[in-house]
C-alpha cells in the first residue's frame, strides 16, 4: 500500500504494507478544536521478494492529540505523539509539534513550526522529520500584487542519530528564496525569476555546503515562446567543485495548433579539484498535428569535452520519431 504523507506527526506513511487508522475531531467552537489520531501499521517482509524488503517494523502503533485554535489571521497548532514500534526495530518514542502561522489568504502567509522528537519515536513513516531530530522551520509566501511574488522557507536542526555525521553541539541550516516578476513586454508578457538555495552541514570531520543561483525569464507573444536561464551551484567540502549553466529555448507554431518548431540549447562547465569539462547540448525539434494523429521528430546533439578524464568525453547523434495523438 503507497500512502500520501499528511500533516501530523502520526503522518501516514510512505511506504508500508497495510494499515488502519481513525482520527476523531472535536469542535469546540469556530476559533479551538481537537483531534485524536490512531495509526496502526503492519509490515509483512514476506510478502515481497528479497529485493524489495524495506527494514521498517514489522508491526507500530501511533497515538496523536492535535489542538488546533485560530483568532483572525493568525493559527496554531500543538500535538504530542507517541509511538510503539515492535519487530524489526522496536522502541517506545515520543514526539512534539508546535506551529504558529500568520495569514491573510493562500498566497501570503508565513508560518514557524519546531519539531521534537525521541530517538526511538517512529512516525509509521513521515520523512519529513527524522526521529531524535530537533527542527525549527520558517515558510513563507508573499504576493503583493498580480506581477509580484515570492516564496521560500529556512530550516535548521540536529539529528541526534550517530548516522548523521554532525559534528557535536552544531547544525544544519538549509535556505531557499524565490521571487518572480511578471510585466508586459512588447506586446507579450514577461516572466523574470531568482532562485537561490543555501545548504550548510557542518560534519565531524569536515564542513560541507552548497550553494545555487539562478536567473531566468520567460517571454510570450502569440504563438511564440522564449525561454532562457543561466545559474551557478558550488559544492565546499575537501573536494570544491563549480558548476556554470546557459540554456536558451525558442519556440514558435508555424501554423496555429497545426506545426510547431522549436530550437534549444544548453551550455554546462565544471570545473574543481577532479572536474574539468564542457557539455553542449543542442535540440531540434518539430511537430505537425493531422487531427487523428499527431507526429514528432527531434534531433539531439551532445558533445562533452572533459579535460580531467579525456575517456569520459563523447559526442552524441539522437534521433527520435513519435506517432501518436494527443488526448
Amino acid at each position: 500500500m503507497r500512502m500520501s504523507e499528511a500533516d501530523t506527526l502520526a503522518g501516514f506513511g510512505m511506504y508500508s504494507r497495510f494499515a488502519a487508522g481513525g482520527k476523531q475531531s472535536f469542535d469546540w467552537n469556530e476559533r479551538l478544536s481537537a483531534s485524536v489520531i490512531y495509526l496502526s501499521v503492519f509490515d509483512r517482509e514476506e510478502s515481497v521478494t528479497d529485493e524489495q524488503q524495506i527494514t521498517e517494523p514489522l508491526r507500530n502503533n501511533v497515538v496523536a492529540g492535535l489542538l488546533r485554535t485560530s483568532s483572525g489571521g493568525l493559527n496554531a497548532e500543538l500535538e504530542l505523539a507517541r509511538s510503539d514500534a515492535v519487530g524489526e526495530v522496536q522502541g517506545r518514542g515520543t514526539a512534539f509539534r508546535a506551529k504558529l502561522e500568520l495569514e491573510r489568504d493562500w498566497r501570503n502567509r508565513v508560518s514557524l513550526e519546531y519539531v521534537s522528537s525521541e530517538p526511538d519515536y517512529y512516525s509509521a513513516g513521515t520523512y519529513e522529520y527524522e526521529p531524535g531530530e530537533h527542527t525549527l522551520a520558517l515558510d513563507y509566501s508573499y504576493r503583493p500584487n498580480e506581477r509580484f511574488s515570492s516564496s521560500g522557507w529556512v530550516r535548521t536542526g540536529r539529528s541526534f542519530d550517530s548516522r548523521s555525521y554532525l559534528a557535536e553541539n552544531e547544525y544544519e541550516l538549509k535556505v531557499y528564496s524565490r521571487a518572480e516578476l511578471t510585466w508586459a513586454v512588447n506586446e507579450g508578457t514577461a516572466r523574470t525569476y531568482v532562485v537561490g538555495r543555501y545548504d550548510r552541514s557542518p560534519r565531524v570531520t569536515y564542513d560541507y555546503s552548497y550553494a545555487y543561483g539562478a536567473l531566468g525569464g520567460t517571454w510570450r507573444r502569440g504563438r511564440t515562446h522564449i525561454l532562457g536561464n543561466v545559474s551557478w551551484s558550488g559544492v565546499r567540502s575537501p573536494d570544491e567543485t563549480d558548476t556554470w549553466s546557459a540554456s536558451g529555448d525558442i519556440k514558435h507554431e508555424l501554423l496555429q495548433n497545426r506545426w510547431t518548431a522549436r530550437v534549444a540549447a544548453r551550455w554546462t562547465a565544471g570545473s574543481g579539484a577532479e572536474t574539468d569539462y564542457t557539455r553542449s547540448h543542442y535540440t531540434f525539434e518539430t511537430r505537425w498535428d493531422f487531427g487523428p494523429v499527431d507526429l514528432e521528430v527531434e534531433y539531439w546533439l551532445i558533445d562533452r569535452e572533459d579535460r580531467a578524464d579525456p575517456s569520459r568525453s563523447y559526442t552524441e547523434h539522437v534521433v527520435t520519431l513519435d506517432v501518436g495523438h494527443t488526448f
